[in-house]
């Protein structure tokens, strides 16, 4: 059963059990109403047989009367149609007048309860002794034809309004229940949409109910998922194309010797040798994120100090840095609090940075390498001098193959994969990293570790 169908079907339930309990509670109100006013009107007609019934026992002196006779001098005006039964016992109980007997003494046509004669009107002799009791019966509709005609008018009336109020309520559930499914259907439309390929599809989300946040989430993920498609194609756009260049080399060199027009030269191998280490370190590169994408990124963490982890970065960054006459400091503070990280991968995060560092600074720059402890953590800075980057893009210079200028050459720009491992790296460690810049000024790239204090390093 649909959606639509199961909470129309609902609606209309809670509607209809609400139409008859409303129902049910105004019929009880109503006849409890007028049960109590027909008892209420029998009261006050046995009080007023009472002193005439009181009269006619002192005149004869017992109740062997023609009952039916003395109940003729009764105040007729109180004894409307449904109050005709009227019965008179004695102090011990017993029935001496029934009118439903036709005048016959002792030959009662109901019994009467103890309960009866407590809600029957006393009858008292001149002295204040009680004689016995009158009891007036409403009959056995209760009601007269007035009062009968009022309440089957009501009951009509109560049950037509029920009628109204559930095609009301069978008019407003549709309505509800097409209101409430549309975005629902649309919602399925665009999921099989996306299960068929079409990645970019979004649904209306305006609202704030549950369906609307619901409706938020898809197209959240929809967004996602397209920028996936478009980084998994850019990535293997990226991935052929840095695979080609060195490939189309050698193939070029390889050829070119066959045909005897080169010479298997020290310096031809040595090129050679060159682009198969590119090609070496673009697959380590692709297979280190592949393993810490999938959670498996063999990591031998340790408690270490991360002024030693920067020394030997900045030691091994030197000599690249003198051929491009780039001064690097190390700017590094005294007293730092010890880390729980890999040492090699550590210093595989930090010489990402400084060749990154080395290869967007213009000749004559400066790279500068910080170690510095804040609230809890120990935070790992590289600062350069270079042309910087749009600040915009401080969220996605992290990405497999980004480059801030795709004008760039392979040669100047690199593989695009550096960042993304460094990311990769200080996030397997339990860290996080980011980047800030001003363009034309310089880029600043930290990484943060939880810090350990040295009494837990000891």
């Amino acid at each position: 059963m649909k959606l639509q169908r199961k909470l129309l079907l609902t609606h209309i339930a809670v509607a209809l059990v609400a139409i008859l309990l409303i129902t049910a509670v105004a019929n009880f109100t109503v006849n409890r109403y007028f049960s109590d006013l027909a008892a209420k009107q029998a009261k006050q007609a046995a009080q007023e047989f009472a002193p005439t019934l009181a009269t006619c026992y002192q005149i004869i002196g017992s109740w062997d009367f023609n009952g039916q006779r003395c109940m003729q001098l009764g105040p007729r005006p109180f004894m409307p149609p449904q109050f005709r039964h009227v019965v008179v016992v004695d102090t011990a109980g017993e029935i001496v007048f029934d009118s439903r007997g036709r005048g016959q003494i002792n030959k009662p046509t109901n019994t009467i309860t103890q309960r009866d004669i407590e809600r029957g009107e006393s009858i008292n002799a001149e002295d204040g002794t009680v004689i016995g009791t009158v009891i007036v019966r409403p009959n056995q509709g209760q009601f007269g034809a007035d009062e009968d005609y009022f309440l089957s008018m009501v009951r009509r009336n109560i049950w037509l309004a029920g009628a109204i109020t559930a095609l009301l309520a069978l008019a407003i559930g549709i309505g509800l229940a097409r209101t409430l499914a549309a975005p629902l259907r649309s919602l399925t439309a665009a999921v099989h949409q996306l299960a068929q390929g079409e990645r970019s599809v979004q649904v209306d989300d305006s609202g704030n109910d549950e369906i609307a946040e619901l409706s938020q989430a898809f197209n959240t993920m929809s967004s996602e998922l397209h920028r996936s498609e478009q980084v998994r194609r850019q990535m293997v756009a990226d991935i052929a194309h840095e695979l080609r260049t060195p490939l189309s080399v050698l193939q070029i060199e390889l050829e070119s010797i066959e045909d005897g027009v080169s010479k298997p030269t020290p310096a031809v191998i040595s090129s050679l040798g060159e682009e198969v280490q590119q090609l070496n370190h673009l697959i380590e590169d692709l297979r280190t994120l592949s393993l810490a994408d999938a959670g498996q990124l063999t990591l031998n963490p340790i408690e270490l100090e991360p002024q030693d982890v920067v020394n030997r970065a900045v030691n091994r960054m030197q000599l690249a840095a003198r051929e491009k006459q780039l001064e690097l400091a190390n700017d590094s503070a005294e007293q730092i609090d010890l880390v729980h990280a890999d040492p090699s991968r550590l210093q595989q995060v930090l010489v990402n940075l400084l060749q990154n560092a080395v290869r967007y600074t213009p000749q004559g720059g400066k790279i500068r390498v910080t170690a510095r402890q804040s609230a809890g953590e120990v935070i790992l800075g590289v600062h350069d001098t270079g042309a910087g980057f749009d600040p915009t893009e401080a969220a996605t210079i992290f990405e497999r193959f980004y480059r801030t200028d795709k004008a760039r050459a392979r040669d100047t720009g690199g593989t695009g994969l550096g960042l993304a491992i460094v990311k990769g790296l200080v996030t397997a460690m339990g860290g996080r990293v980011w980047a800030t810049s001003v363009p034309n000024q310089g880029s600043s790239f930290y990484v943060a570790l939880r810090a350990i204090s040295t009494k837990e390093g000891v």
